[in-house]
C-alpha cells in the first residue's frame, strides 16, 4: 500500500498480482501480472507476463525425477479457523516433501502412517483468569513414500484440531504455513522433510495476538519440533480510544493472499477476497465515504498451450 498523492492531498493505491499456474502432464508453469490501483481510479500495469495469442509450449516429456533434491507439493498456506469457524478440509489443506519432478504424491509407493506429534495447545486468558480462545492441534504426516525404492517422503503434512473455543466476544484465527522443503539423508538414500507452522490469533475486546508453533515432519517418521509457542497467555485489555487516523499514511485492508482458482475449481469469494488501501488507523472501508465505482481493466488472460 502506496500514498501517490501528498500529506495535504493523499492517494491510496494498492497492487494486486494475478498468478496462473498450470500442471499436469506437463512442467508446471506459474505466469504472473500485476496491476496498480489508485484511489483516484486509475491504474498503471506492472510486469505482466500475458498474450493475446499466447502459443508458450510447455515440455513434451515428463519432467526428470532426481530423488535427491526435496520439493514442495501441496498448499504453501490455509486457513484453519477462520472467524471461530473451522475452514480446514484435509483433503486439499495439506503439504508434502518429494523428488523433484514428482507433482503428485501418488506416483510413489509404500506410503505409512499417517504419523502424529503430541498434542499443543494456545489458550488466552483475561487477568481474572477467564478463558477467552483455545486452539489445541495434532501436527500429522504420512511417511516413507519412495520412488522405485530410494528415498523416504512426506505427503498431506498439516494439522489435525483437537480442540477450537472462543468466547461470544472474541475471535479465533489459525493460519498454517508449510516452508522449507529439505533433505535431512543423502544424496543415496535421501530423507525429505517440511516444516509445518501454526499461528494462532486472538482479539475482540482485547489486543490481537499471535503465537506461532512450527515442526519439521521427515519421510522417516520422525520430527522435530522448533520454535513453540504453546501453552496459556494473559491477553491485555484494548485500549477504547479509537485509534489515531492519518490520511497521509496510507495501509492495507482485507485479504493480503487468496485462492481465485484451485485445481480448476472457482473459489474466488468477491465478498470476502478483496484488499483495500486506507488511511492508517481504518479498520473497516465503510469508515470512508463517497466511495465510486467499481472500476474495471481491460482483460487480460494466459493460455497454456502443448
Amino acid at each position: 500500500p502506496v500514498n501517490y498523492g501528498t500529506s495535504g492531498a493523499p492517494v491510496g493505491g494498492v497492487d494486486i498480482q494475478v498468478s496462473v499456474s498450470s500442471h499436469g502432464l506437463f512442467e508446471k508453469t506459474t505466469k504472473v501480472c500485476t496491476m496498480t490501483v489508485k484511489g483516484d481510479g486509475t491504474s498503471e500495469l506492472g510486469t505482466c507476463e500475458h498474450s493475446e495469442s499466447d502459443d508458450t509450449a510447455v515440455a513434451s516429456e515428463l519432467p526428470a525425477i532426481d530423488p535427491s533434491t526435496v520439493v514442495q507439493i501441496g498448499k504453501e498456506i490455509y486457513e484453519a479457523i477462520e472467524d471461530n469457524q473451522p475452514t480446514l478440509n484435509t483433503t486439499i489443506d495439506w503439504a508434502g516433501a518429494v523428488p523433484k519432478g514428482v507433482t503428485e504424491w501418488t506416483q510413489l509407493e509404500n506410503w505409512q502412517g499417517p504419523a502424529q506429534s503430541d498434542t499443543y495447545y494456545v489458550e488466552f486468558k483475561n487477568g481474572l483468569g477467564t478463558k477467552l480462545t483455545k486452539f489445541a492441534w495434532r501436527f500429522v504426516w504420512k511417511y516413507g513414500g519412495d520412488m522405485n525404492g530410494v528415498g523416504k517422503y512426506v505427503t498431506q503434512a498439516g494439522i489435525d484440531i483437537d480442540t477450537a473455543y472462543a468466547y461470544l466476544s472474541e475471535h479465533l484465527d489459525v493460519e498454517v504455513k508449510s516452508l522449507k522443503p529439505v533433505n535431512y539423508g543423502t544424496s543415496a538414500a535421501p530423507i525429505g522433510g517440511v516444516d509445518v507452522q501454526v499461528s494462532v490469533s486472538s482479539h475482540g475486546l482485547f489486543e490481537k495476538t499471535t503465537k506461532v508453533c512450527t515442526m519439521t515432519v521427515k519421510g522417516d517418521g520422525t520430527s522435530a519440533l522448533g520454535t513453540c509457542e504453546h501453552g496459556t497467555f494473559e491477553l491485555s485489555r484494548r485500549s477504547n480510544d479509537p485509534p489515531t487516523i492519518d490520511p497521509a499514511d496510507i495501509a492495507e485492508i482485507g485479504k493480503l493472499i487468496y485462492d481465485a482458482v484451485e485445481d480448476t475449481q472457482a473459489v474466488i469469494d468477491t465478498s470476502v477476497d478483496w484488499a483495500g488501501a486506507v488511511p492508517h488507523g481504518i479498520t473497516d472501508w465503510t469508515q470512508l465515504e463517497n466511495w465510486k465505482g467499481p472500476v474495471q481493466s481491460d482483460s487480460y488472460y494466459i493460455e497454456f498451450k502443448n
